[in-house]
């Protein structure tokens, strides 16, 4: 039986709705008696704004009845929408806050992640925060000492240690924060969104620097994301949260896939009307007819149009772009790319069109499908840049040695031929 490094019993927590005041000393000294008599903090029950549609005084449930045994080891990924109650769990763990009901015991000392700049002192330099975090976490100085130059190194910003924090970016901040939790000596890390934030190039040595503390270290390490490629690339088991309540949770590859599949679509774009032709919606589905923003990269995607002509004319063609996120068309496709139909007449009606755009094609990211219809050399009917975003992900996992991003938005596997020249 393997250790157990978190046991999570029953644990749920409320919240009042609101609005927290401003701290004054009166309400300092309100809030301490409150609590010295063992009765509700009356500054913590939030102030509502008229706009809402909330009672004075209600309650919300951001956590349910959440129970989990994590082994030491483990990494865990969380994922859910953004109020399921990931950072509430986080917080809970971490000690920030405290649970409503419900009992946790954590075997192991633990290094917090959750919000940028949290744990630091503006006014301390980075070097004395590395210092301060350590001795939180009850190191002795000779052992920091050790370390120092190794989070130094990481971080990247050993030109700048020497410099209060309040100076510091958002992504220094990061930087450093990461750094100094994975490598003091905390036996269970919990990371938040924060990763997020900064460049590419460190939220890939982050990465690889957590699948190593779990595989050589053992170090036990909750993860938060919305990045799916991040908890795909991580992460083996993952926790899926939904309103507070735990609603699956098992292997993160086949987890992810029922997340997708459970995500509603929503087609929000209103299309105008044009004397010729109306696009009534727009969706895009796998291969198995489920409405997806999300693919894995060895899905095929369909693009599916509904329309409706209301006079007939030469040649009405229909078209799409694919775009990346800096709007740069990477192509685009037609329903007869020569500008020539069989049937030179298209009657009023009702129709649907697909285009299938092919798998093992595009690079993991976010892409942009822009939409259009013409009579070609005659007249542009409709033409919308961006109509919808989805993305990509890789489905395999990789290894902290093959933990690469290969440039570009397009990625498609080409036939190679390599054979050993013999003259």
């Amino acid at each position: 039986m393997k250790d157990i490094a978190i046991k999570i019993k029953n644990i749920s927590k409320e919240y009042s709705l609101g609005e927290i005041s401003s701290g004054t000393l009166a309400r300092d000294l309100t809030s301490s008696w409150a609590k010295f008599r063992n009765k509700v903090d009356p500054n913590s029950i939030i102030k509502l704004s008229k706009k809402t549609n909330y009672k004075e005084n209600e309650k919300i449930w951001a956590l349910r009845n959440i129970n989990l045994n994590i082994n030491k080891g483990d990494i865990i990924g969380i994922i859910g929408k953004n109020g399921a109650g990931k950072s509430t769990l986080l917080k809970i763990l971490s000690r920030i806050t405290s649970p409503t009901h419900g009992q946790i015991k954590i075997y192991g000392k633990i290094a917090s992640l959750l919000e940028v700049g949290t744990g630091f002192h503006p006014e301390l330099t980075g070097r004395e925060n590395i210092f301060l975090n350590g001795a939180i976490l009850g190191m002795t100085t000779n052992h920091i000492e050790k370390k120092i130059n190794e989070i130094i190194d990481f971080s990247g910003i050993k030109q700048y240690i020497d410099t209060p924090i309040k100076r510091y970016s958002t992504g220094m901040k990061v930087r450093l924060g990461f750094s100094i939790a994975a490598y003091l000596d905390a036996e269970i890390l919990f990371i938040d969104e924060v990763l997020a934030v900064g460049d590419a190039e460190f939220r890939e040595k982050a990465l690889k620097k957590m699948n190593d503390l779990s595989t050589s270290q053992r170090k036990t390490i909750i993860f938060v994301s919305h990045n799916l490629n991040a908890m795909l690339n991580l992460t083996k088991k993952c926790i899926y949260l939904k309103d507070g309540k735990i609603e699956l949770e098992g292997e993160t590859k086949d987890l992810i896939q029922k997340y997708l599949n459970q995500s509603e679509y929503k087609n929000k774009i209103t299309f105008p009307d044009n004397e010729t032709i109306k696009f009534d919606y727009i969706y895009l589905t796998n291969e198995r007819g489920e409405r997806k923003t999300s693919f894995f990269y060895h899905e095929h995607i369909h693009i599916n149009y509904k329309y409706t002509i209301f006079k007939r004319c030469p040649s009405l063609r229909i078209a799409f772009t694919i775009s990346d996120a800096f709007g740069n068309i990477l192509f685009n496709s037609a329903d007869f790319p020569d500008g020539k139909r069989s049937i030179d007449k298209i009657a009023p009606g009702n129709y649907l069109s697909t285009a299938i755009l092919p798998k093992n094609y595009f690079n993991e990211g976010e892409l942009y499908l822009g939409v259009s219809s013409d009579i070609p050399f005659k007249e542009i009917c409709l033409n919308f840049k961006k109509v919808l975003s989805f993305s990509i992900f890789f489905e395999s996992v990789k290894t902290a040695d093959i933990n690469e991003k290969f440039e570009g938005a397009l990625f498609p596997q080409i036939e190679w031929n390599t054979k050993k020249n013999e003259k």
